[in-house]
């Protein structure tokens, strides 16, 4: 009894450490195996202090109930942990296969299925069912079998494959399995206690250890939530009725209209309207907007949900300094550096694009070329030529800098 109570205690205690560490971000299998163990434990506790048999029957459905999915909890955790997945409709049949044992569990007493007599005993101040198993308490063990032996033979191929799985977790994990076997086998062959639920316990506390690592391997998991979380990545959903789904701070901040909108109604008079529609049209959207001398970078993307587009999500990012950065590296690139005038390749640019335009009638371009600049530099020195080049620049012949834009096009010519 005392055995069966601190396995039911343990249980429910790494439980509570679980929850008080949990993330969204944690697998539901790993989850639902916390609570199946918790359940298990108990109603095998509860059989151990039971004093009639009806008692004893009820606290041994309640121990099946729990029973009956762990191990199929466990299974789908692995493949989770492994990051292979299994296809919905074999999830399904696995999850219905558990619960038809579980169902046939519940004819305890009545029908000869799970077992074809029970009758009560006491051990060790414990109490214990002496039962001959049904055909469906065989099929409980094969499917314990089966589970069991499935999830080391995911965590072996994972081992031997699978480049992106931590081993140190695949090989904790591949032990706990080994010991939950053993210990099962040695509880059948004793008989005094059911080590399978320590065994469980075991298993429990290496999900606490992992489950931190674990989701830090999920790439995808952590960059939503950074995301989500971030200052600088704005993130707002519609759904296909441009209705509003949500926003993080960031967005919030970049636009303060987001404030005015309200969960689950369209959308009706904001900027984000327009560019749901540009979105629907195109099928994708990316563009640079600024607002309020700031720039951010725009990308629309589908919202899915599986393979099932559920609406659209729009990304915002603050580019202003990236597009500073650009106007500079611009300015630098037609910009001559000894007299700050554009250069011969903004002059080009700004002849090209004229002629794209079509010729205005008053474009005048005239021509300055500096005599004497060779002598000065042979005499004087090329120093004194740059001041030359330099004072001509800042002081164009007539009143011609008013009316255009100059360029050094050349070693001495400049362009009006």
């Amino acid at each position: 009894m005392v055995y069966y109570f601190v396995c039911f205690v343990v249980a429910w205690l790494l439980t509570a450490i679980y929850f008080y560490k949990w993330k969204n971000t944690y697998s539901v299998f790993i989850t639902l195996s916390f609570i199946a163990v918790d359940v298990m434990s108990f109603g095998s506790w509860q059989l151990s202090i039971a004093k009639s048999l009806g008692e004893a029957i009820m606290a041994q459905c309640v121990m099946y109930s729990g029973g009956s999915f762990a191990a199929m909890l466990v299974l789908f955790s692995i493949f989770d942990i492994c990051k292979l997945q299994i296809k919905k409709i074999y999830r399904f049949a696995i999850f219905l296969f558990g619960l038809s044992i579980y169902a046939s569990s519940l004819t305890i007493g009545h029908l000869p299925i799970f077992y074809k007599s029970v009758t009560l005993s006491e051990h060790a101040g414990a109490t214990t069912m002496i039962k001959e198993y049904g055909p469906m308490h065989t099929v409980y063990y094969i499917s314990l079998a089966v589970d069991f032996l499935g999830a080391i033979i995911v965590l072996i191929y994972s081992l031997k494959k699978k480049k992106e799985i931590s081993k140190k977790n695949a090989i904790l994990l591949l032990v706990c399995f080994f010991v939950c076997i053993t210990s099962f086998a040695v509880g059948r062959i004793v008989g005094t206690y059911d080590l399978i639920n320590a065994a469980f316990d075991l298993v429990l506390l290496t999900y606490i250890f992992i489950s931190d690592r674990f989701v830090l391997y999920d790439v995808d998991a952590t960059a939503v939530q950074t995301l989500k979380k971030s200052n600088y990545v704005g993130i707002v959903s519609f759904d296909l009725h441009h209705r509003f789904l949500g926003c993080n701070n960031a967005a919030k901040e970049y636009f303060p209209e987001l404030h005015l909108l309200k969960v689950d109604l369209p959308a009706t008079e904001s900027q984000f309207l327009e560019w749901i529609v540009e979105m629907e049209k195109s099928g994708e959207l990316k563009k640079t907007i600024s607002r309020e001398e700031r720039f951010y970078s725009l990308e629309g993307q589908y919202l899915m949900d599986g393979r099932k587009v559920r609406g659209i999500q729009f990304i915002l990012m603050d580019c202003t300094d990236e597009k500073e950065y650009q106007k500079y590296l611009k300015n630098v690139a037609i910009t001559d550096d000894m007299t700050h005038l554009y250069n011969r390749r903004a002059f080009e640019d700004r002849v090209k694009e004229i002629r794209e335009q079509g010729l205005p009638n008053d474009l005048v371009i005239v021509s300055f070329d500096l005599n004497g600049l060779k002598k000065v530099n042979d005499t004087i020195g090329h120093y004194a030529g740059d001041e030359l080049i330099c004072a001509a620049a800042e002081r164009p012949p007539g009143s011609f800098s008013s009316r255009g834009t100059m360029y050094r096009t050349g070693g001495d010519e400049l362009e009006l």
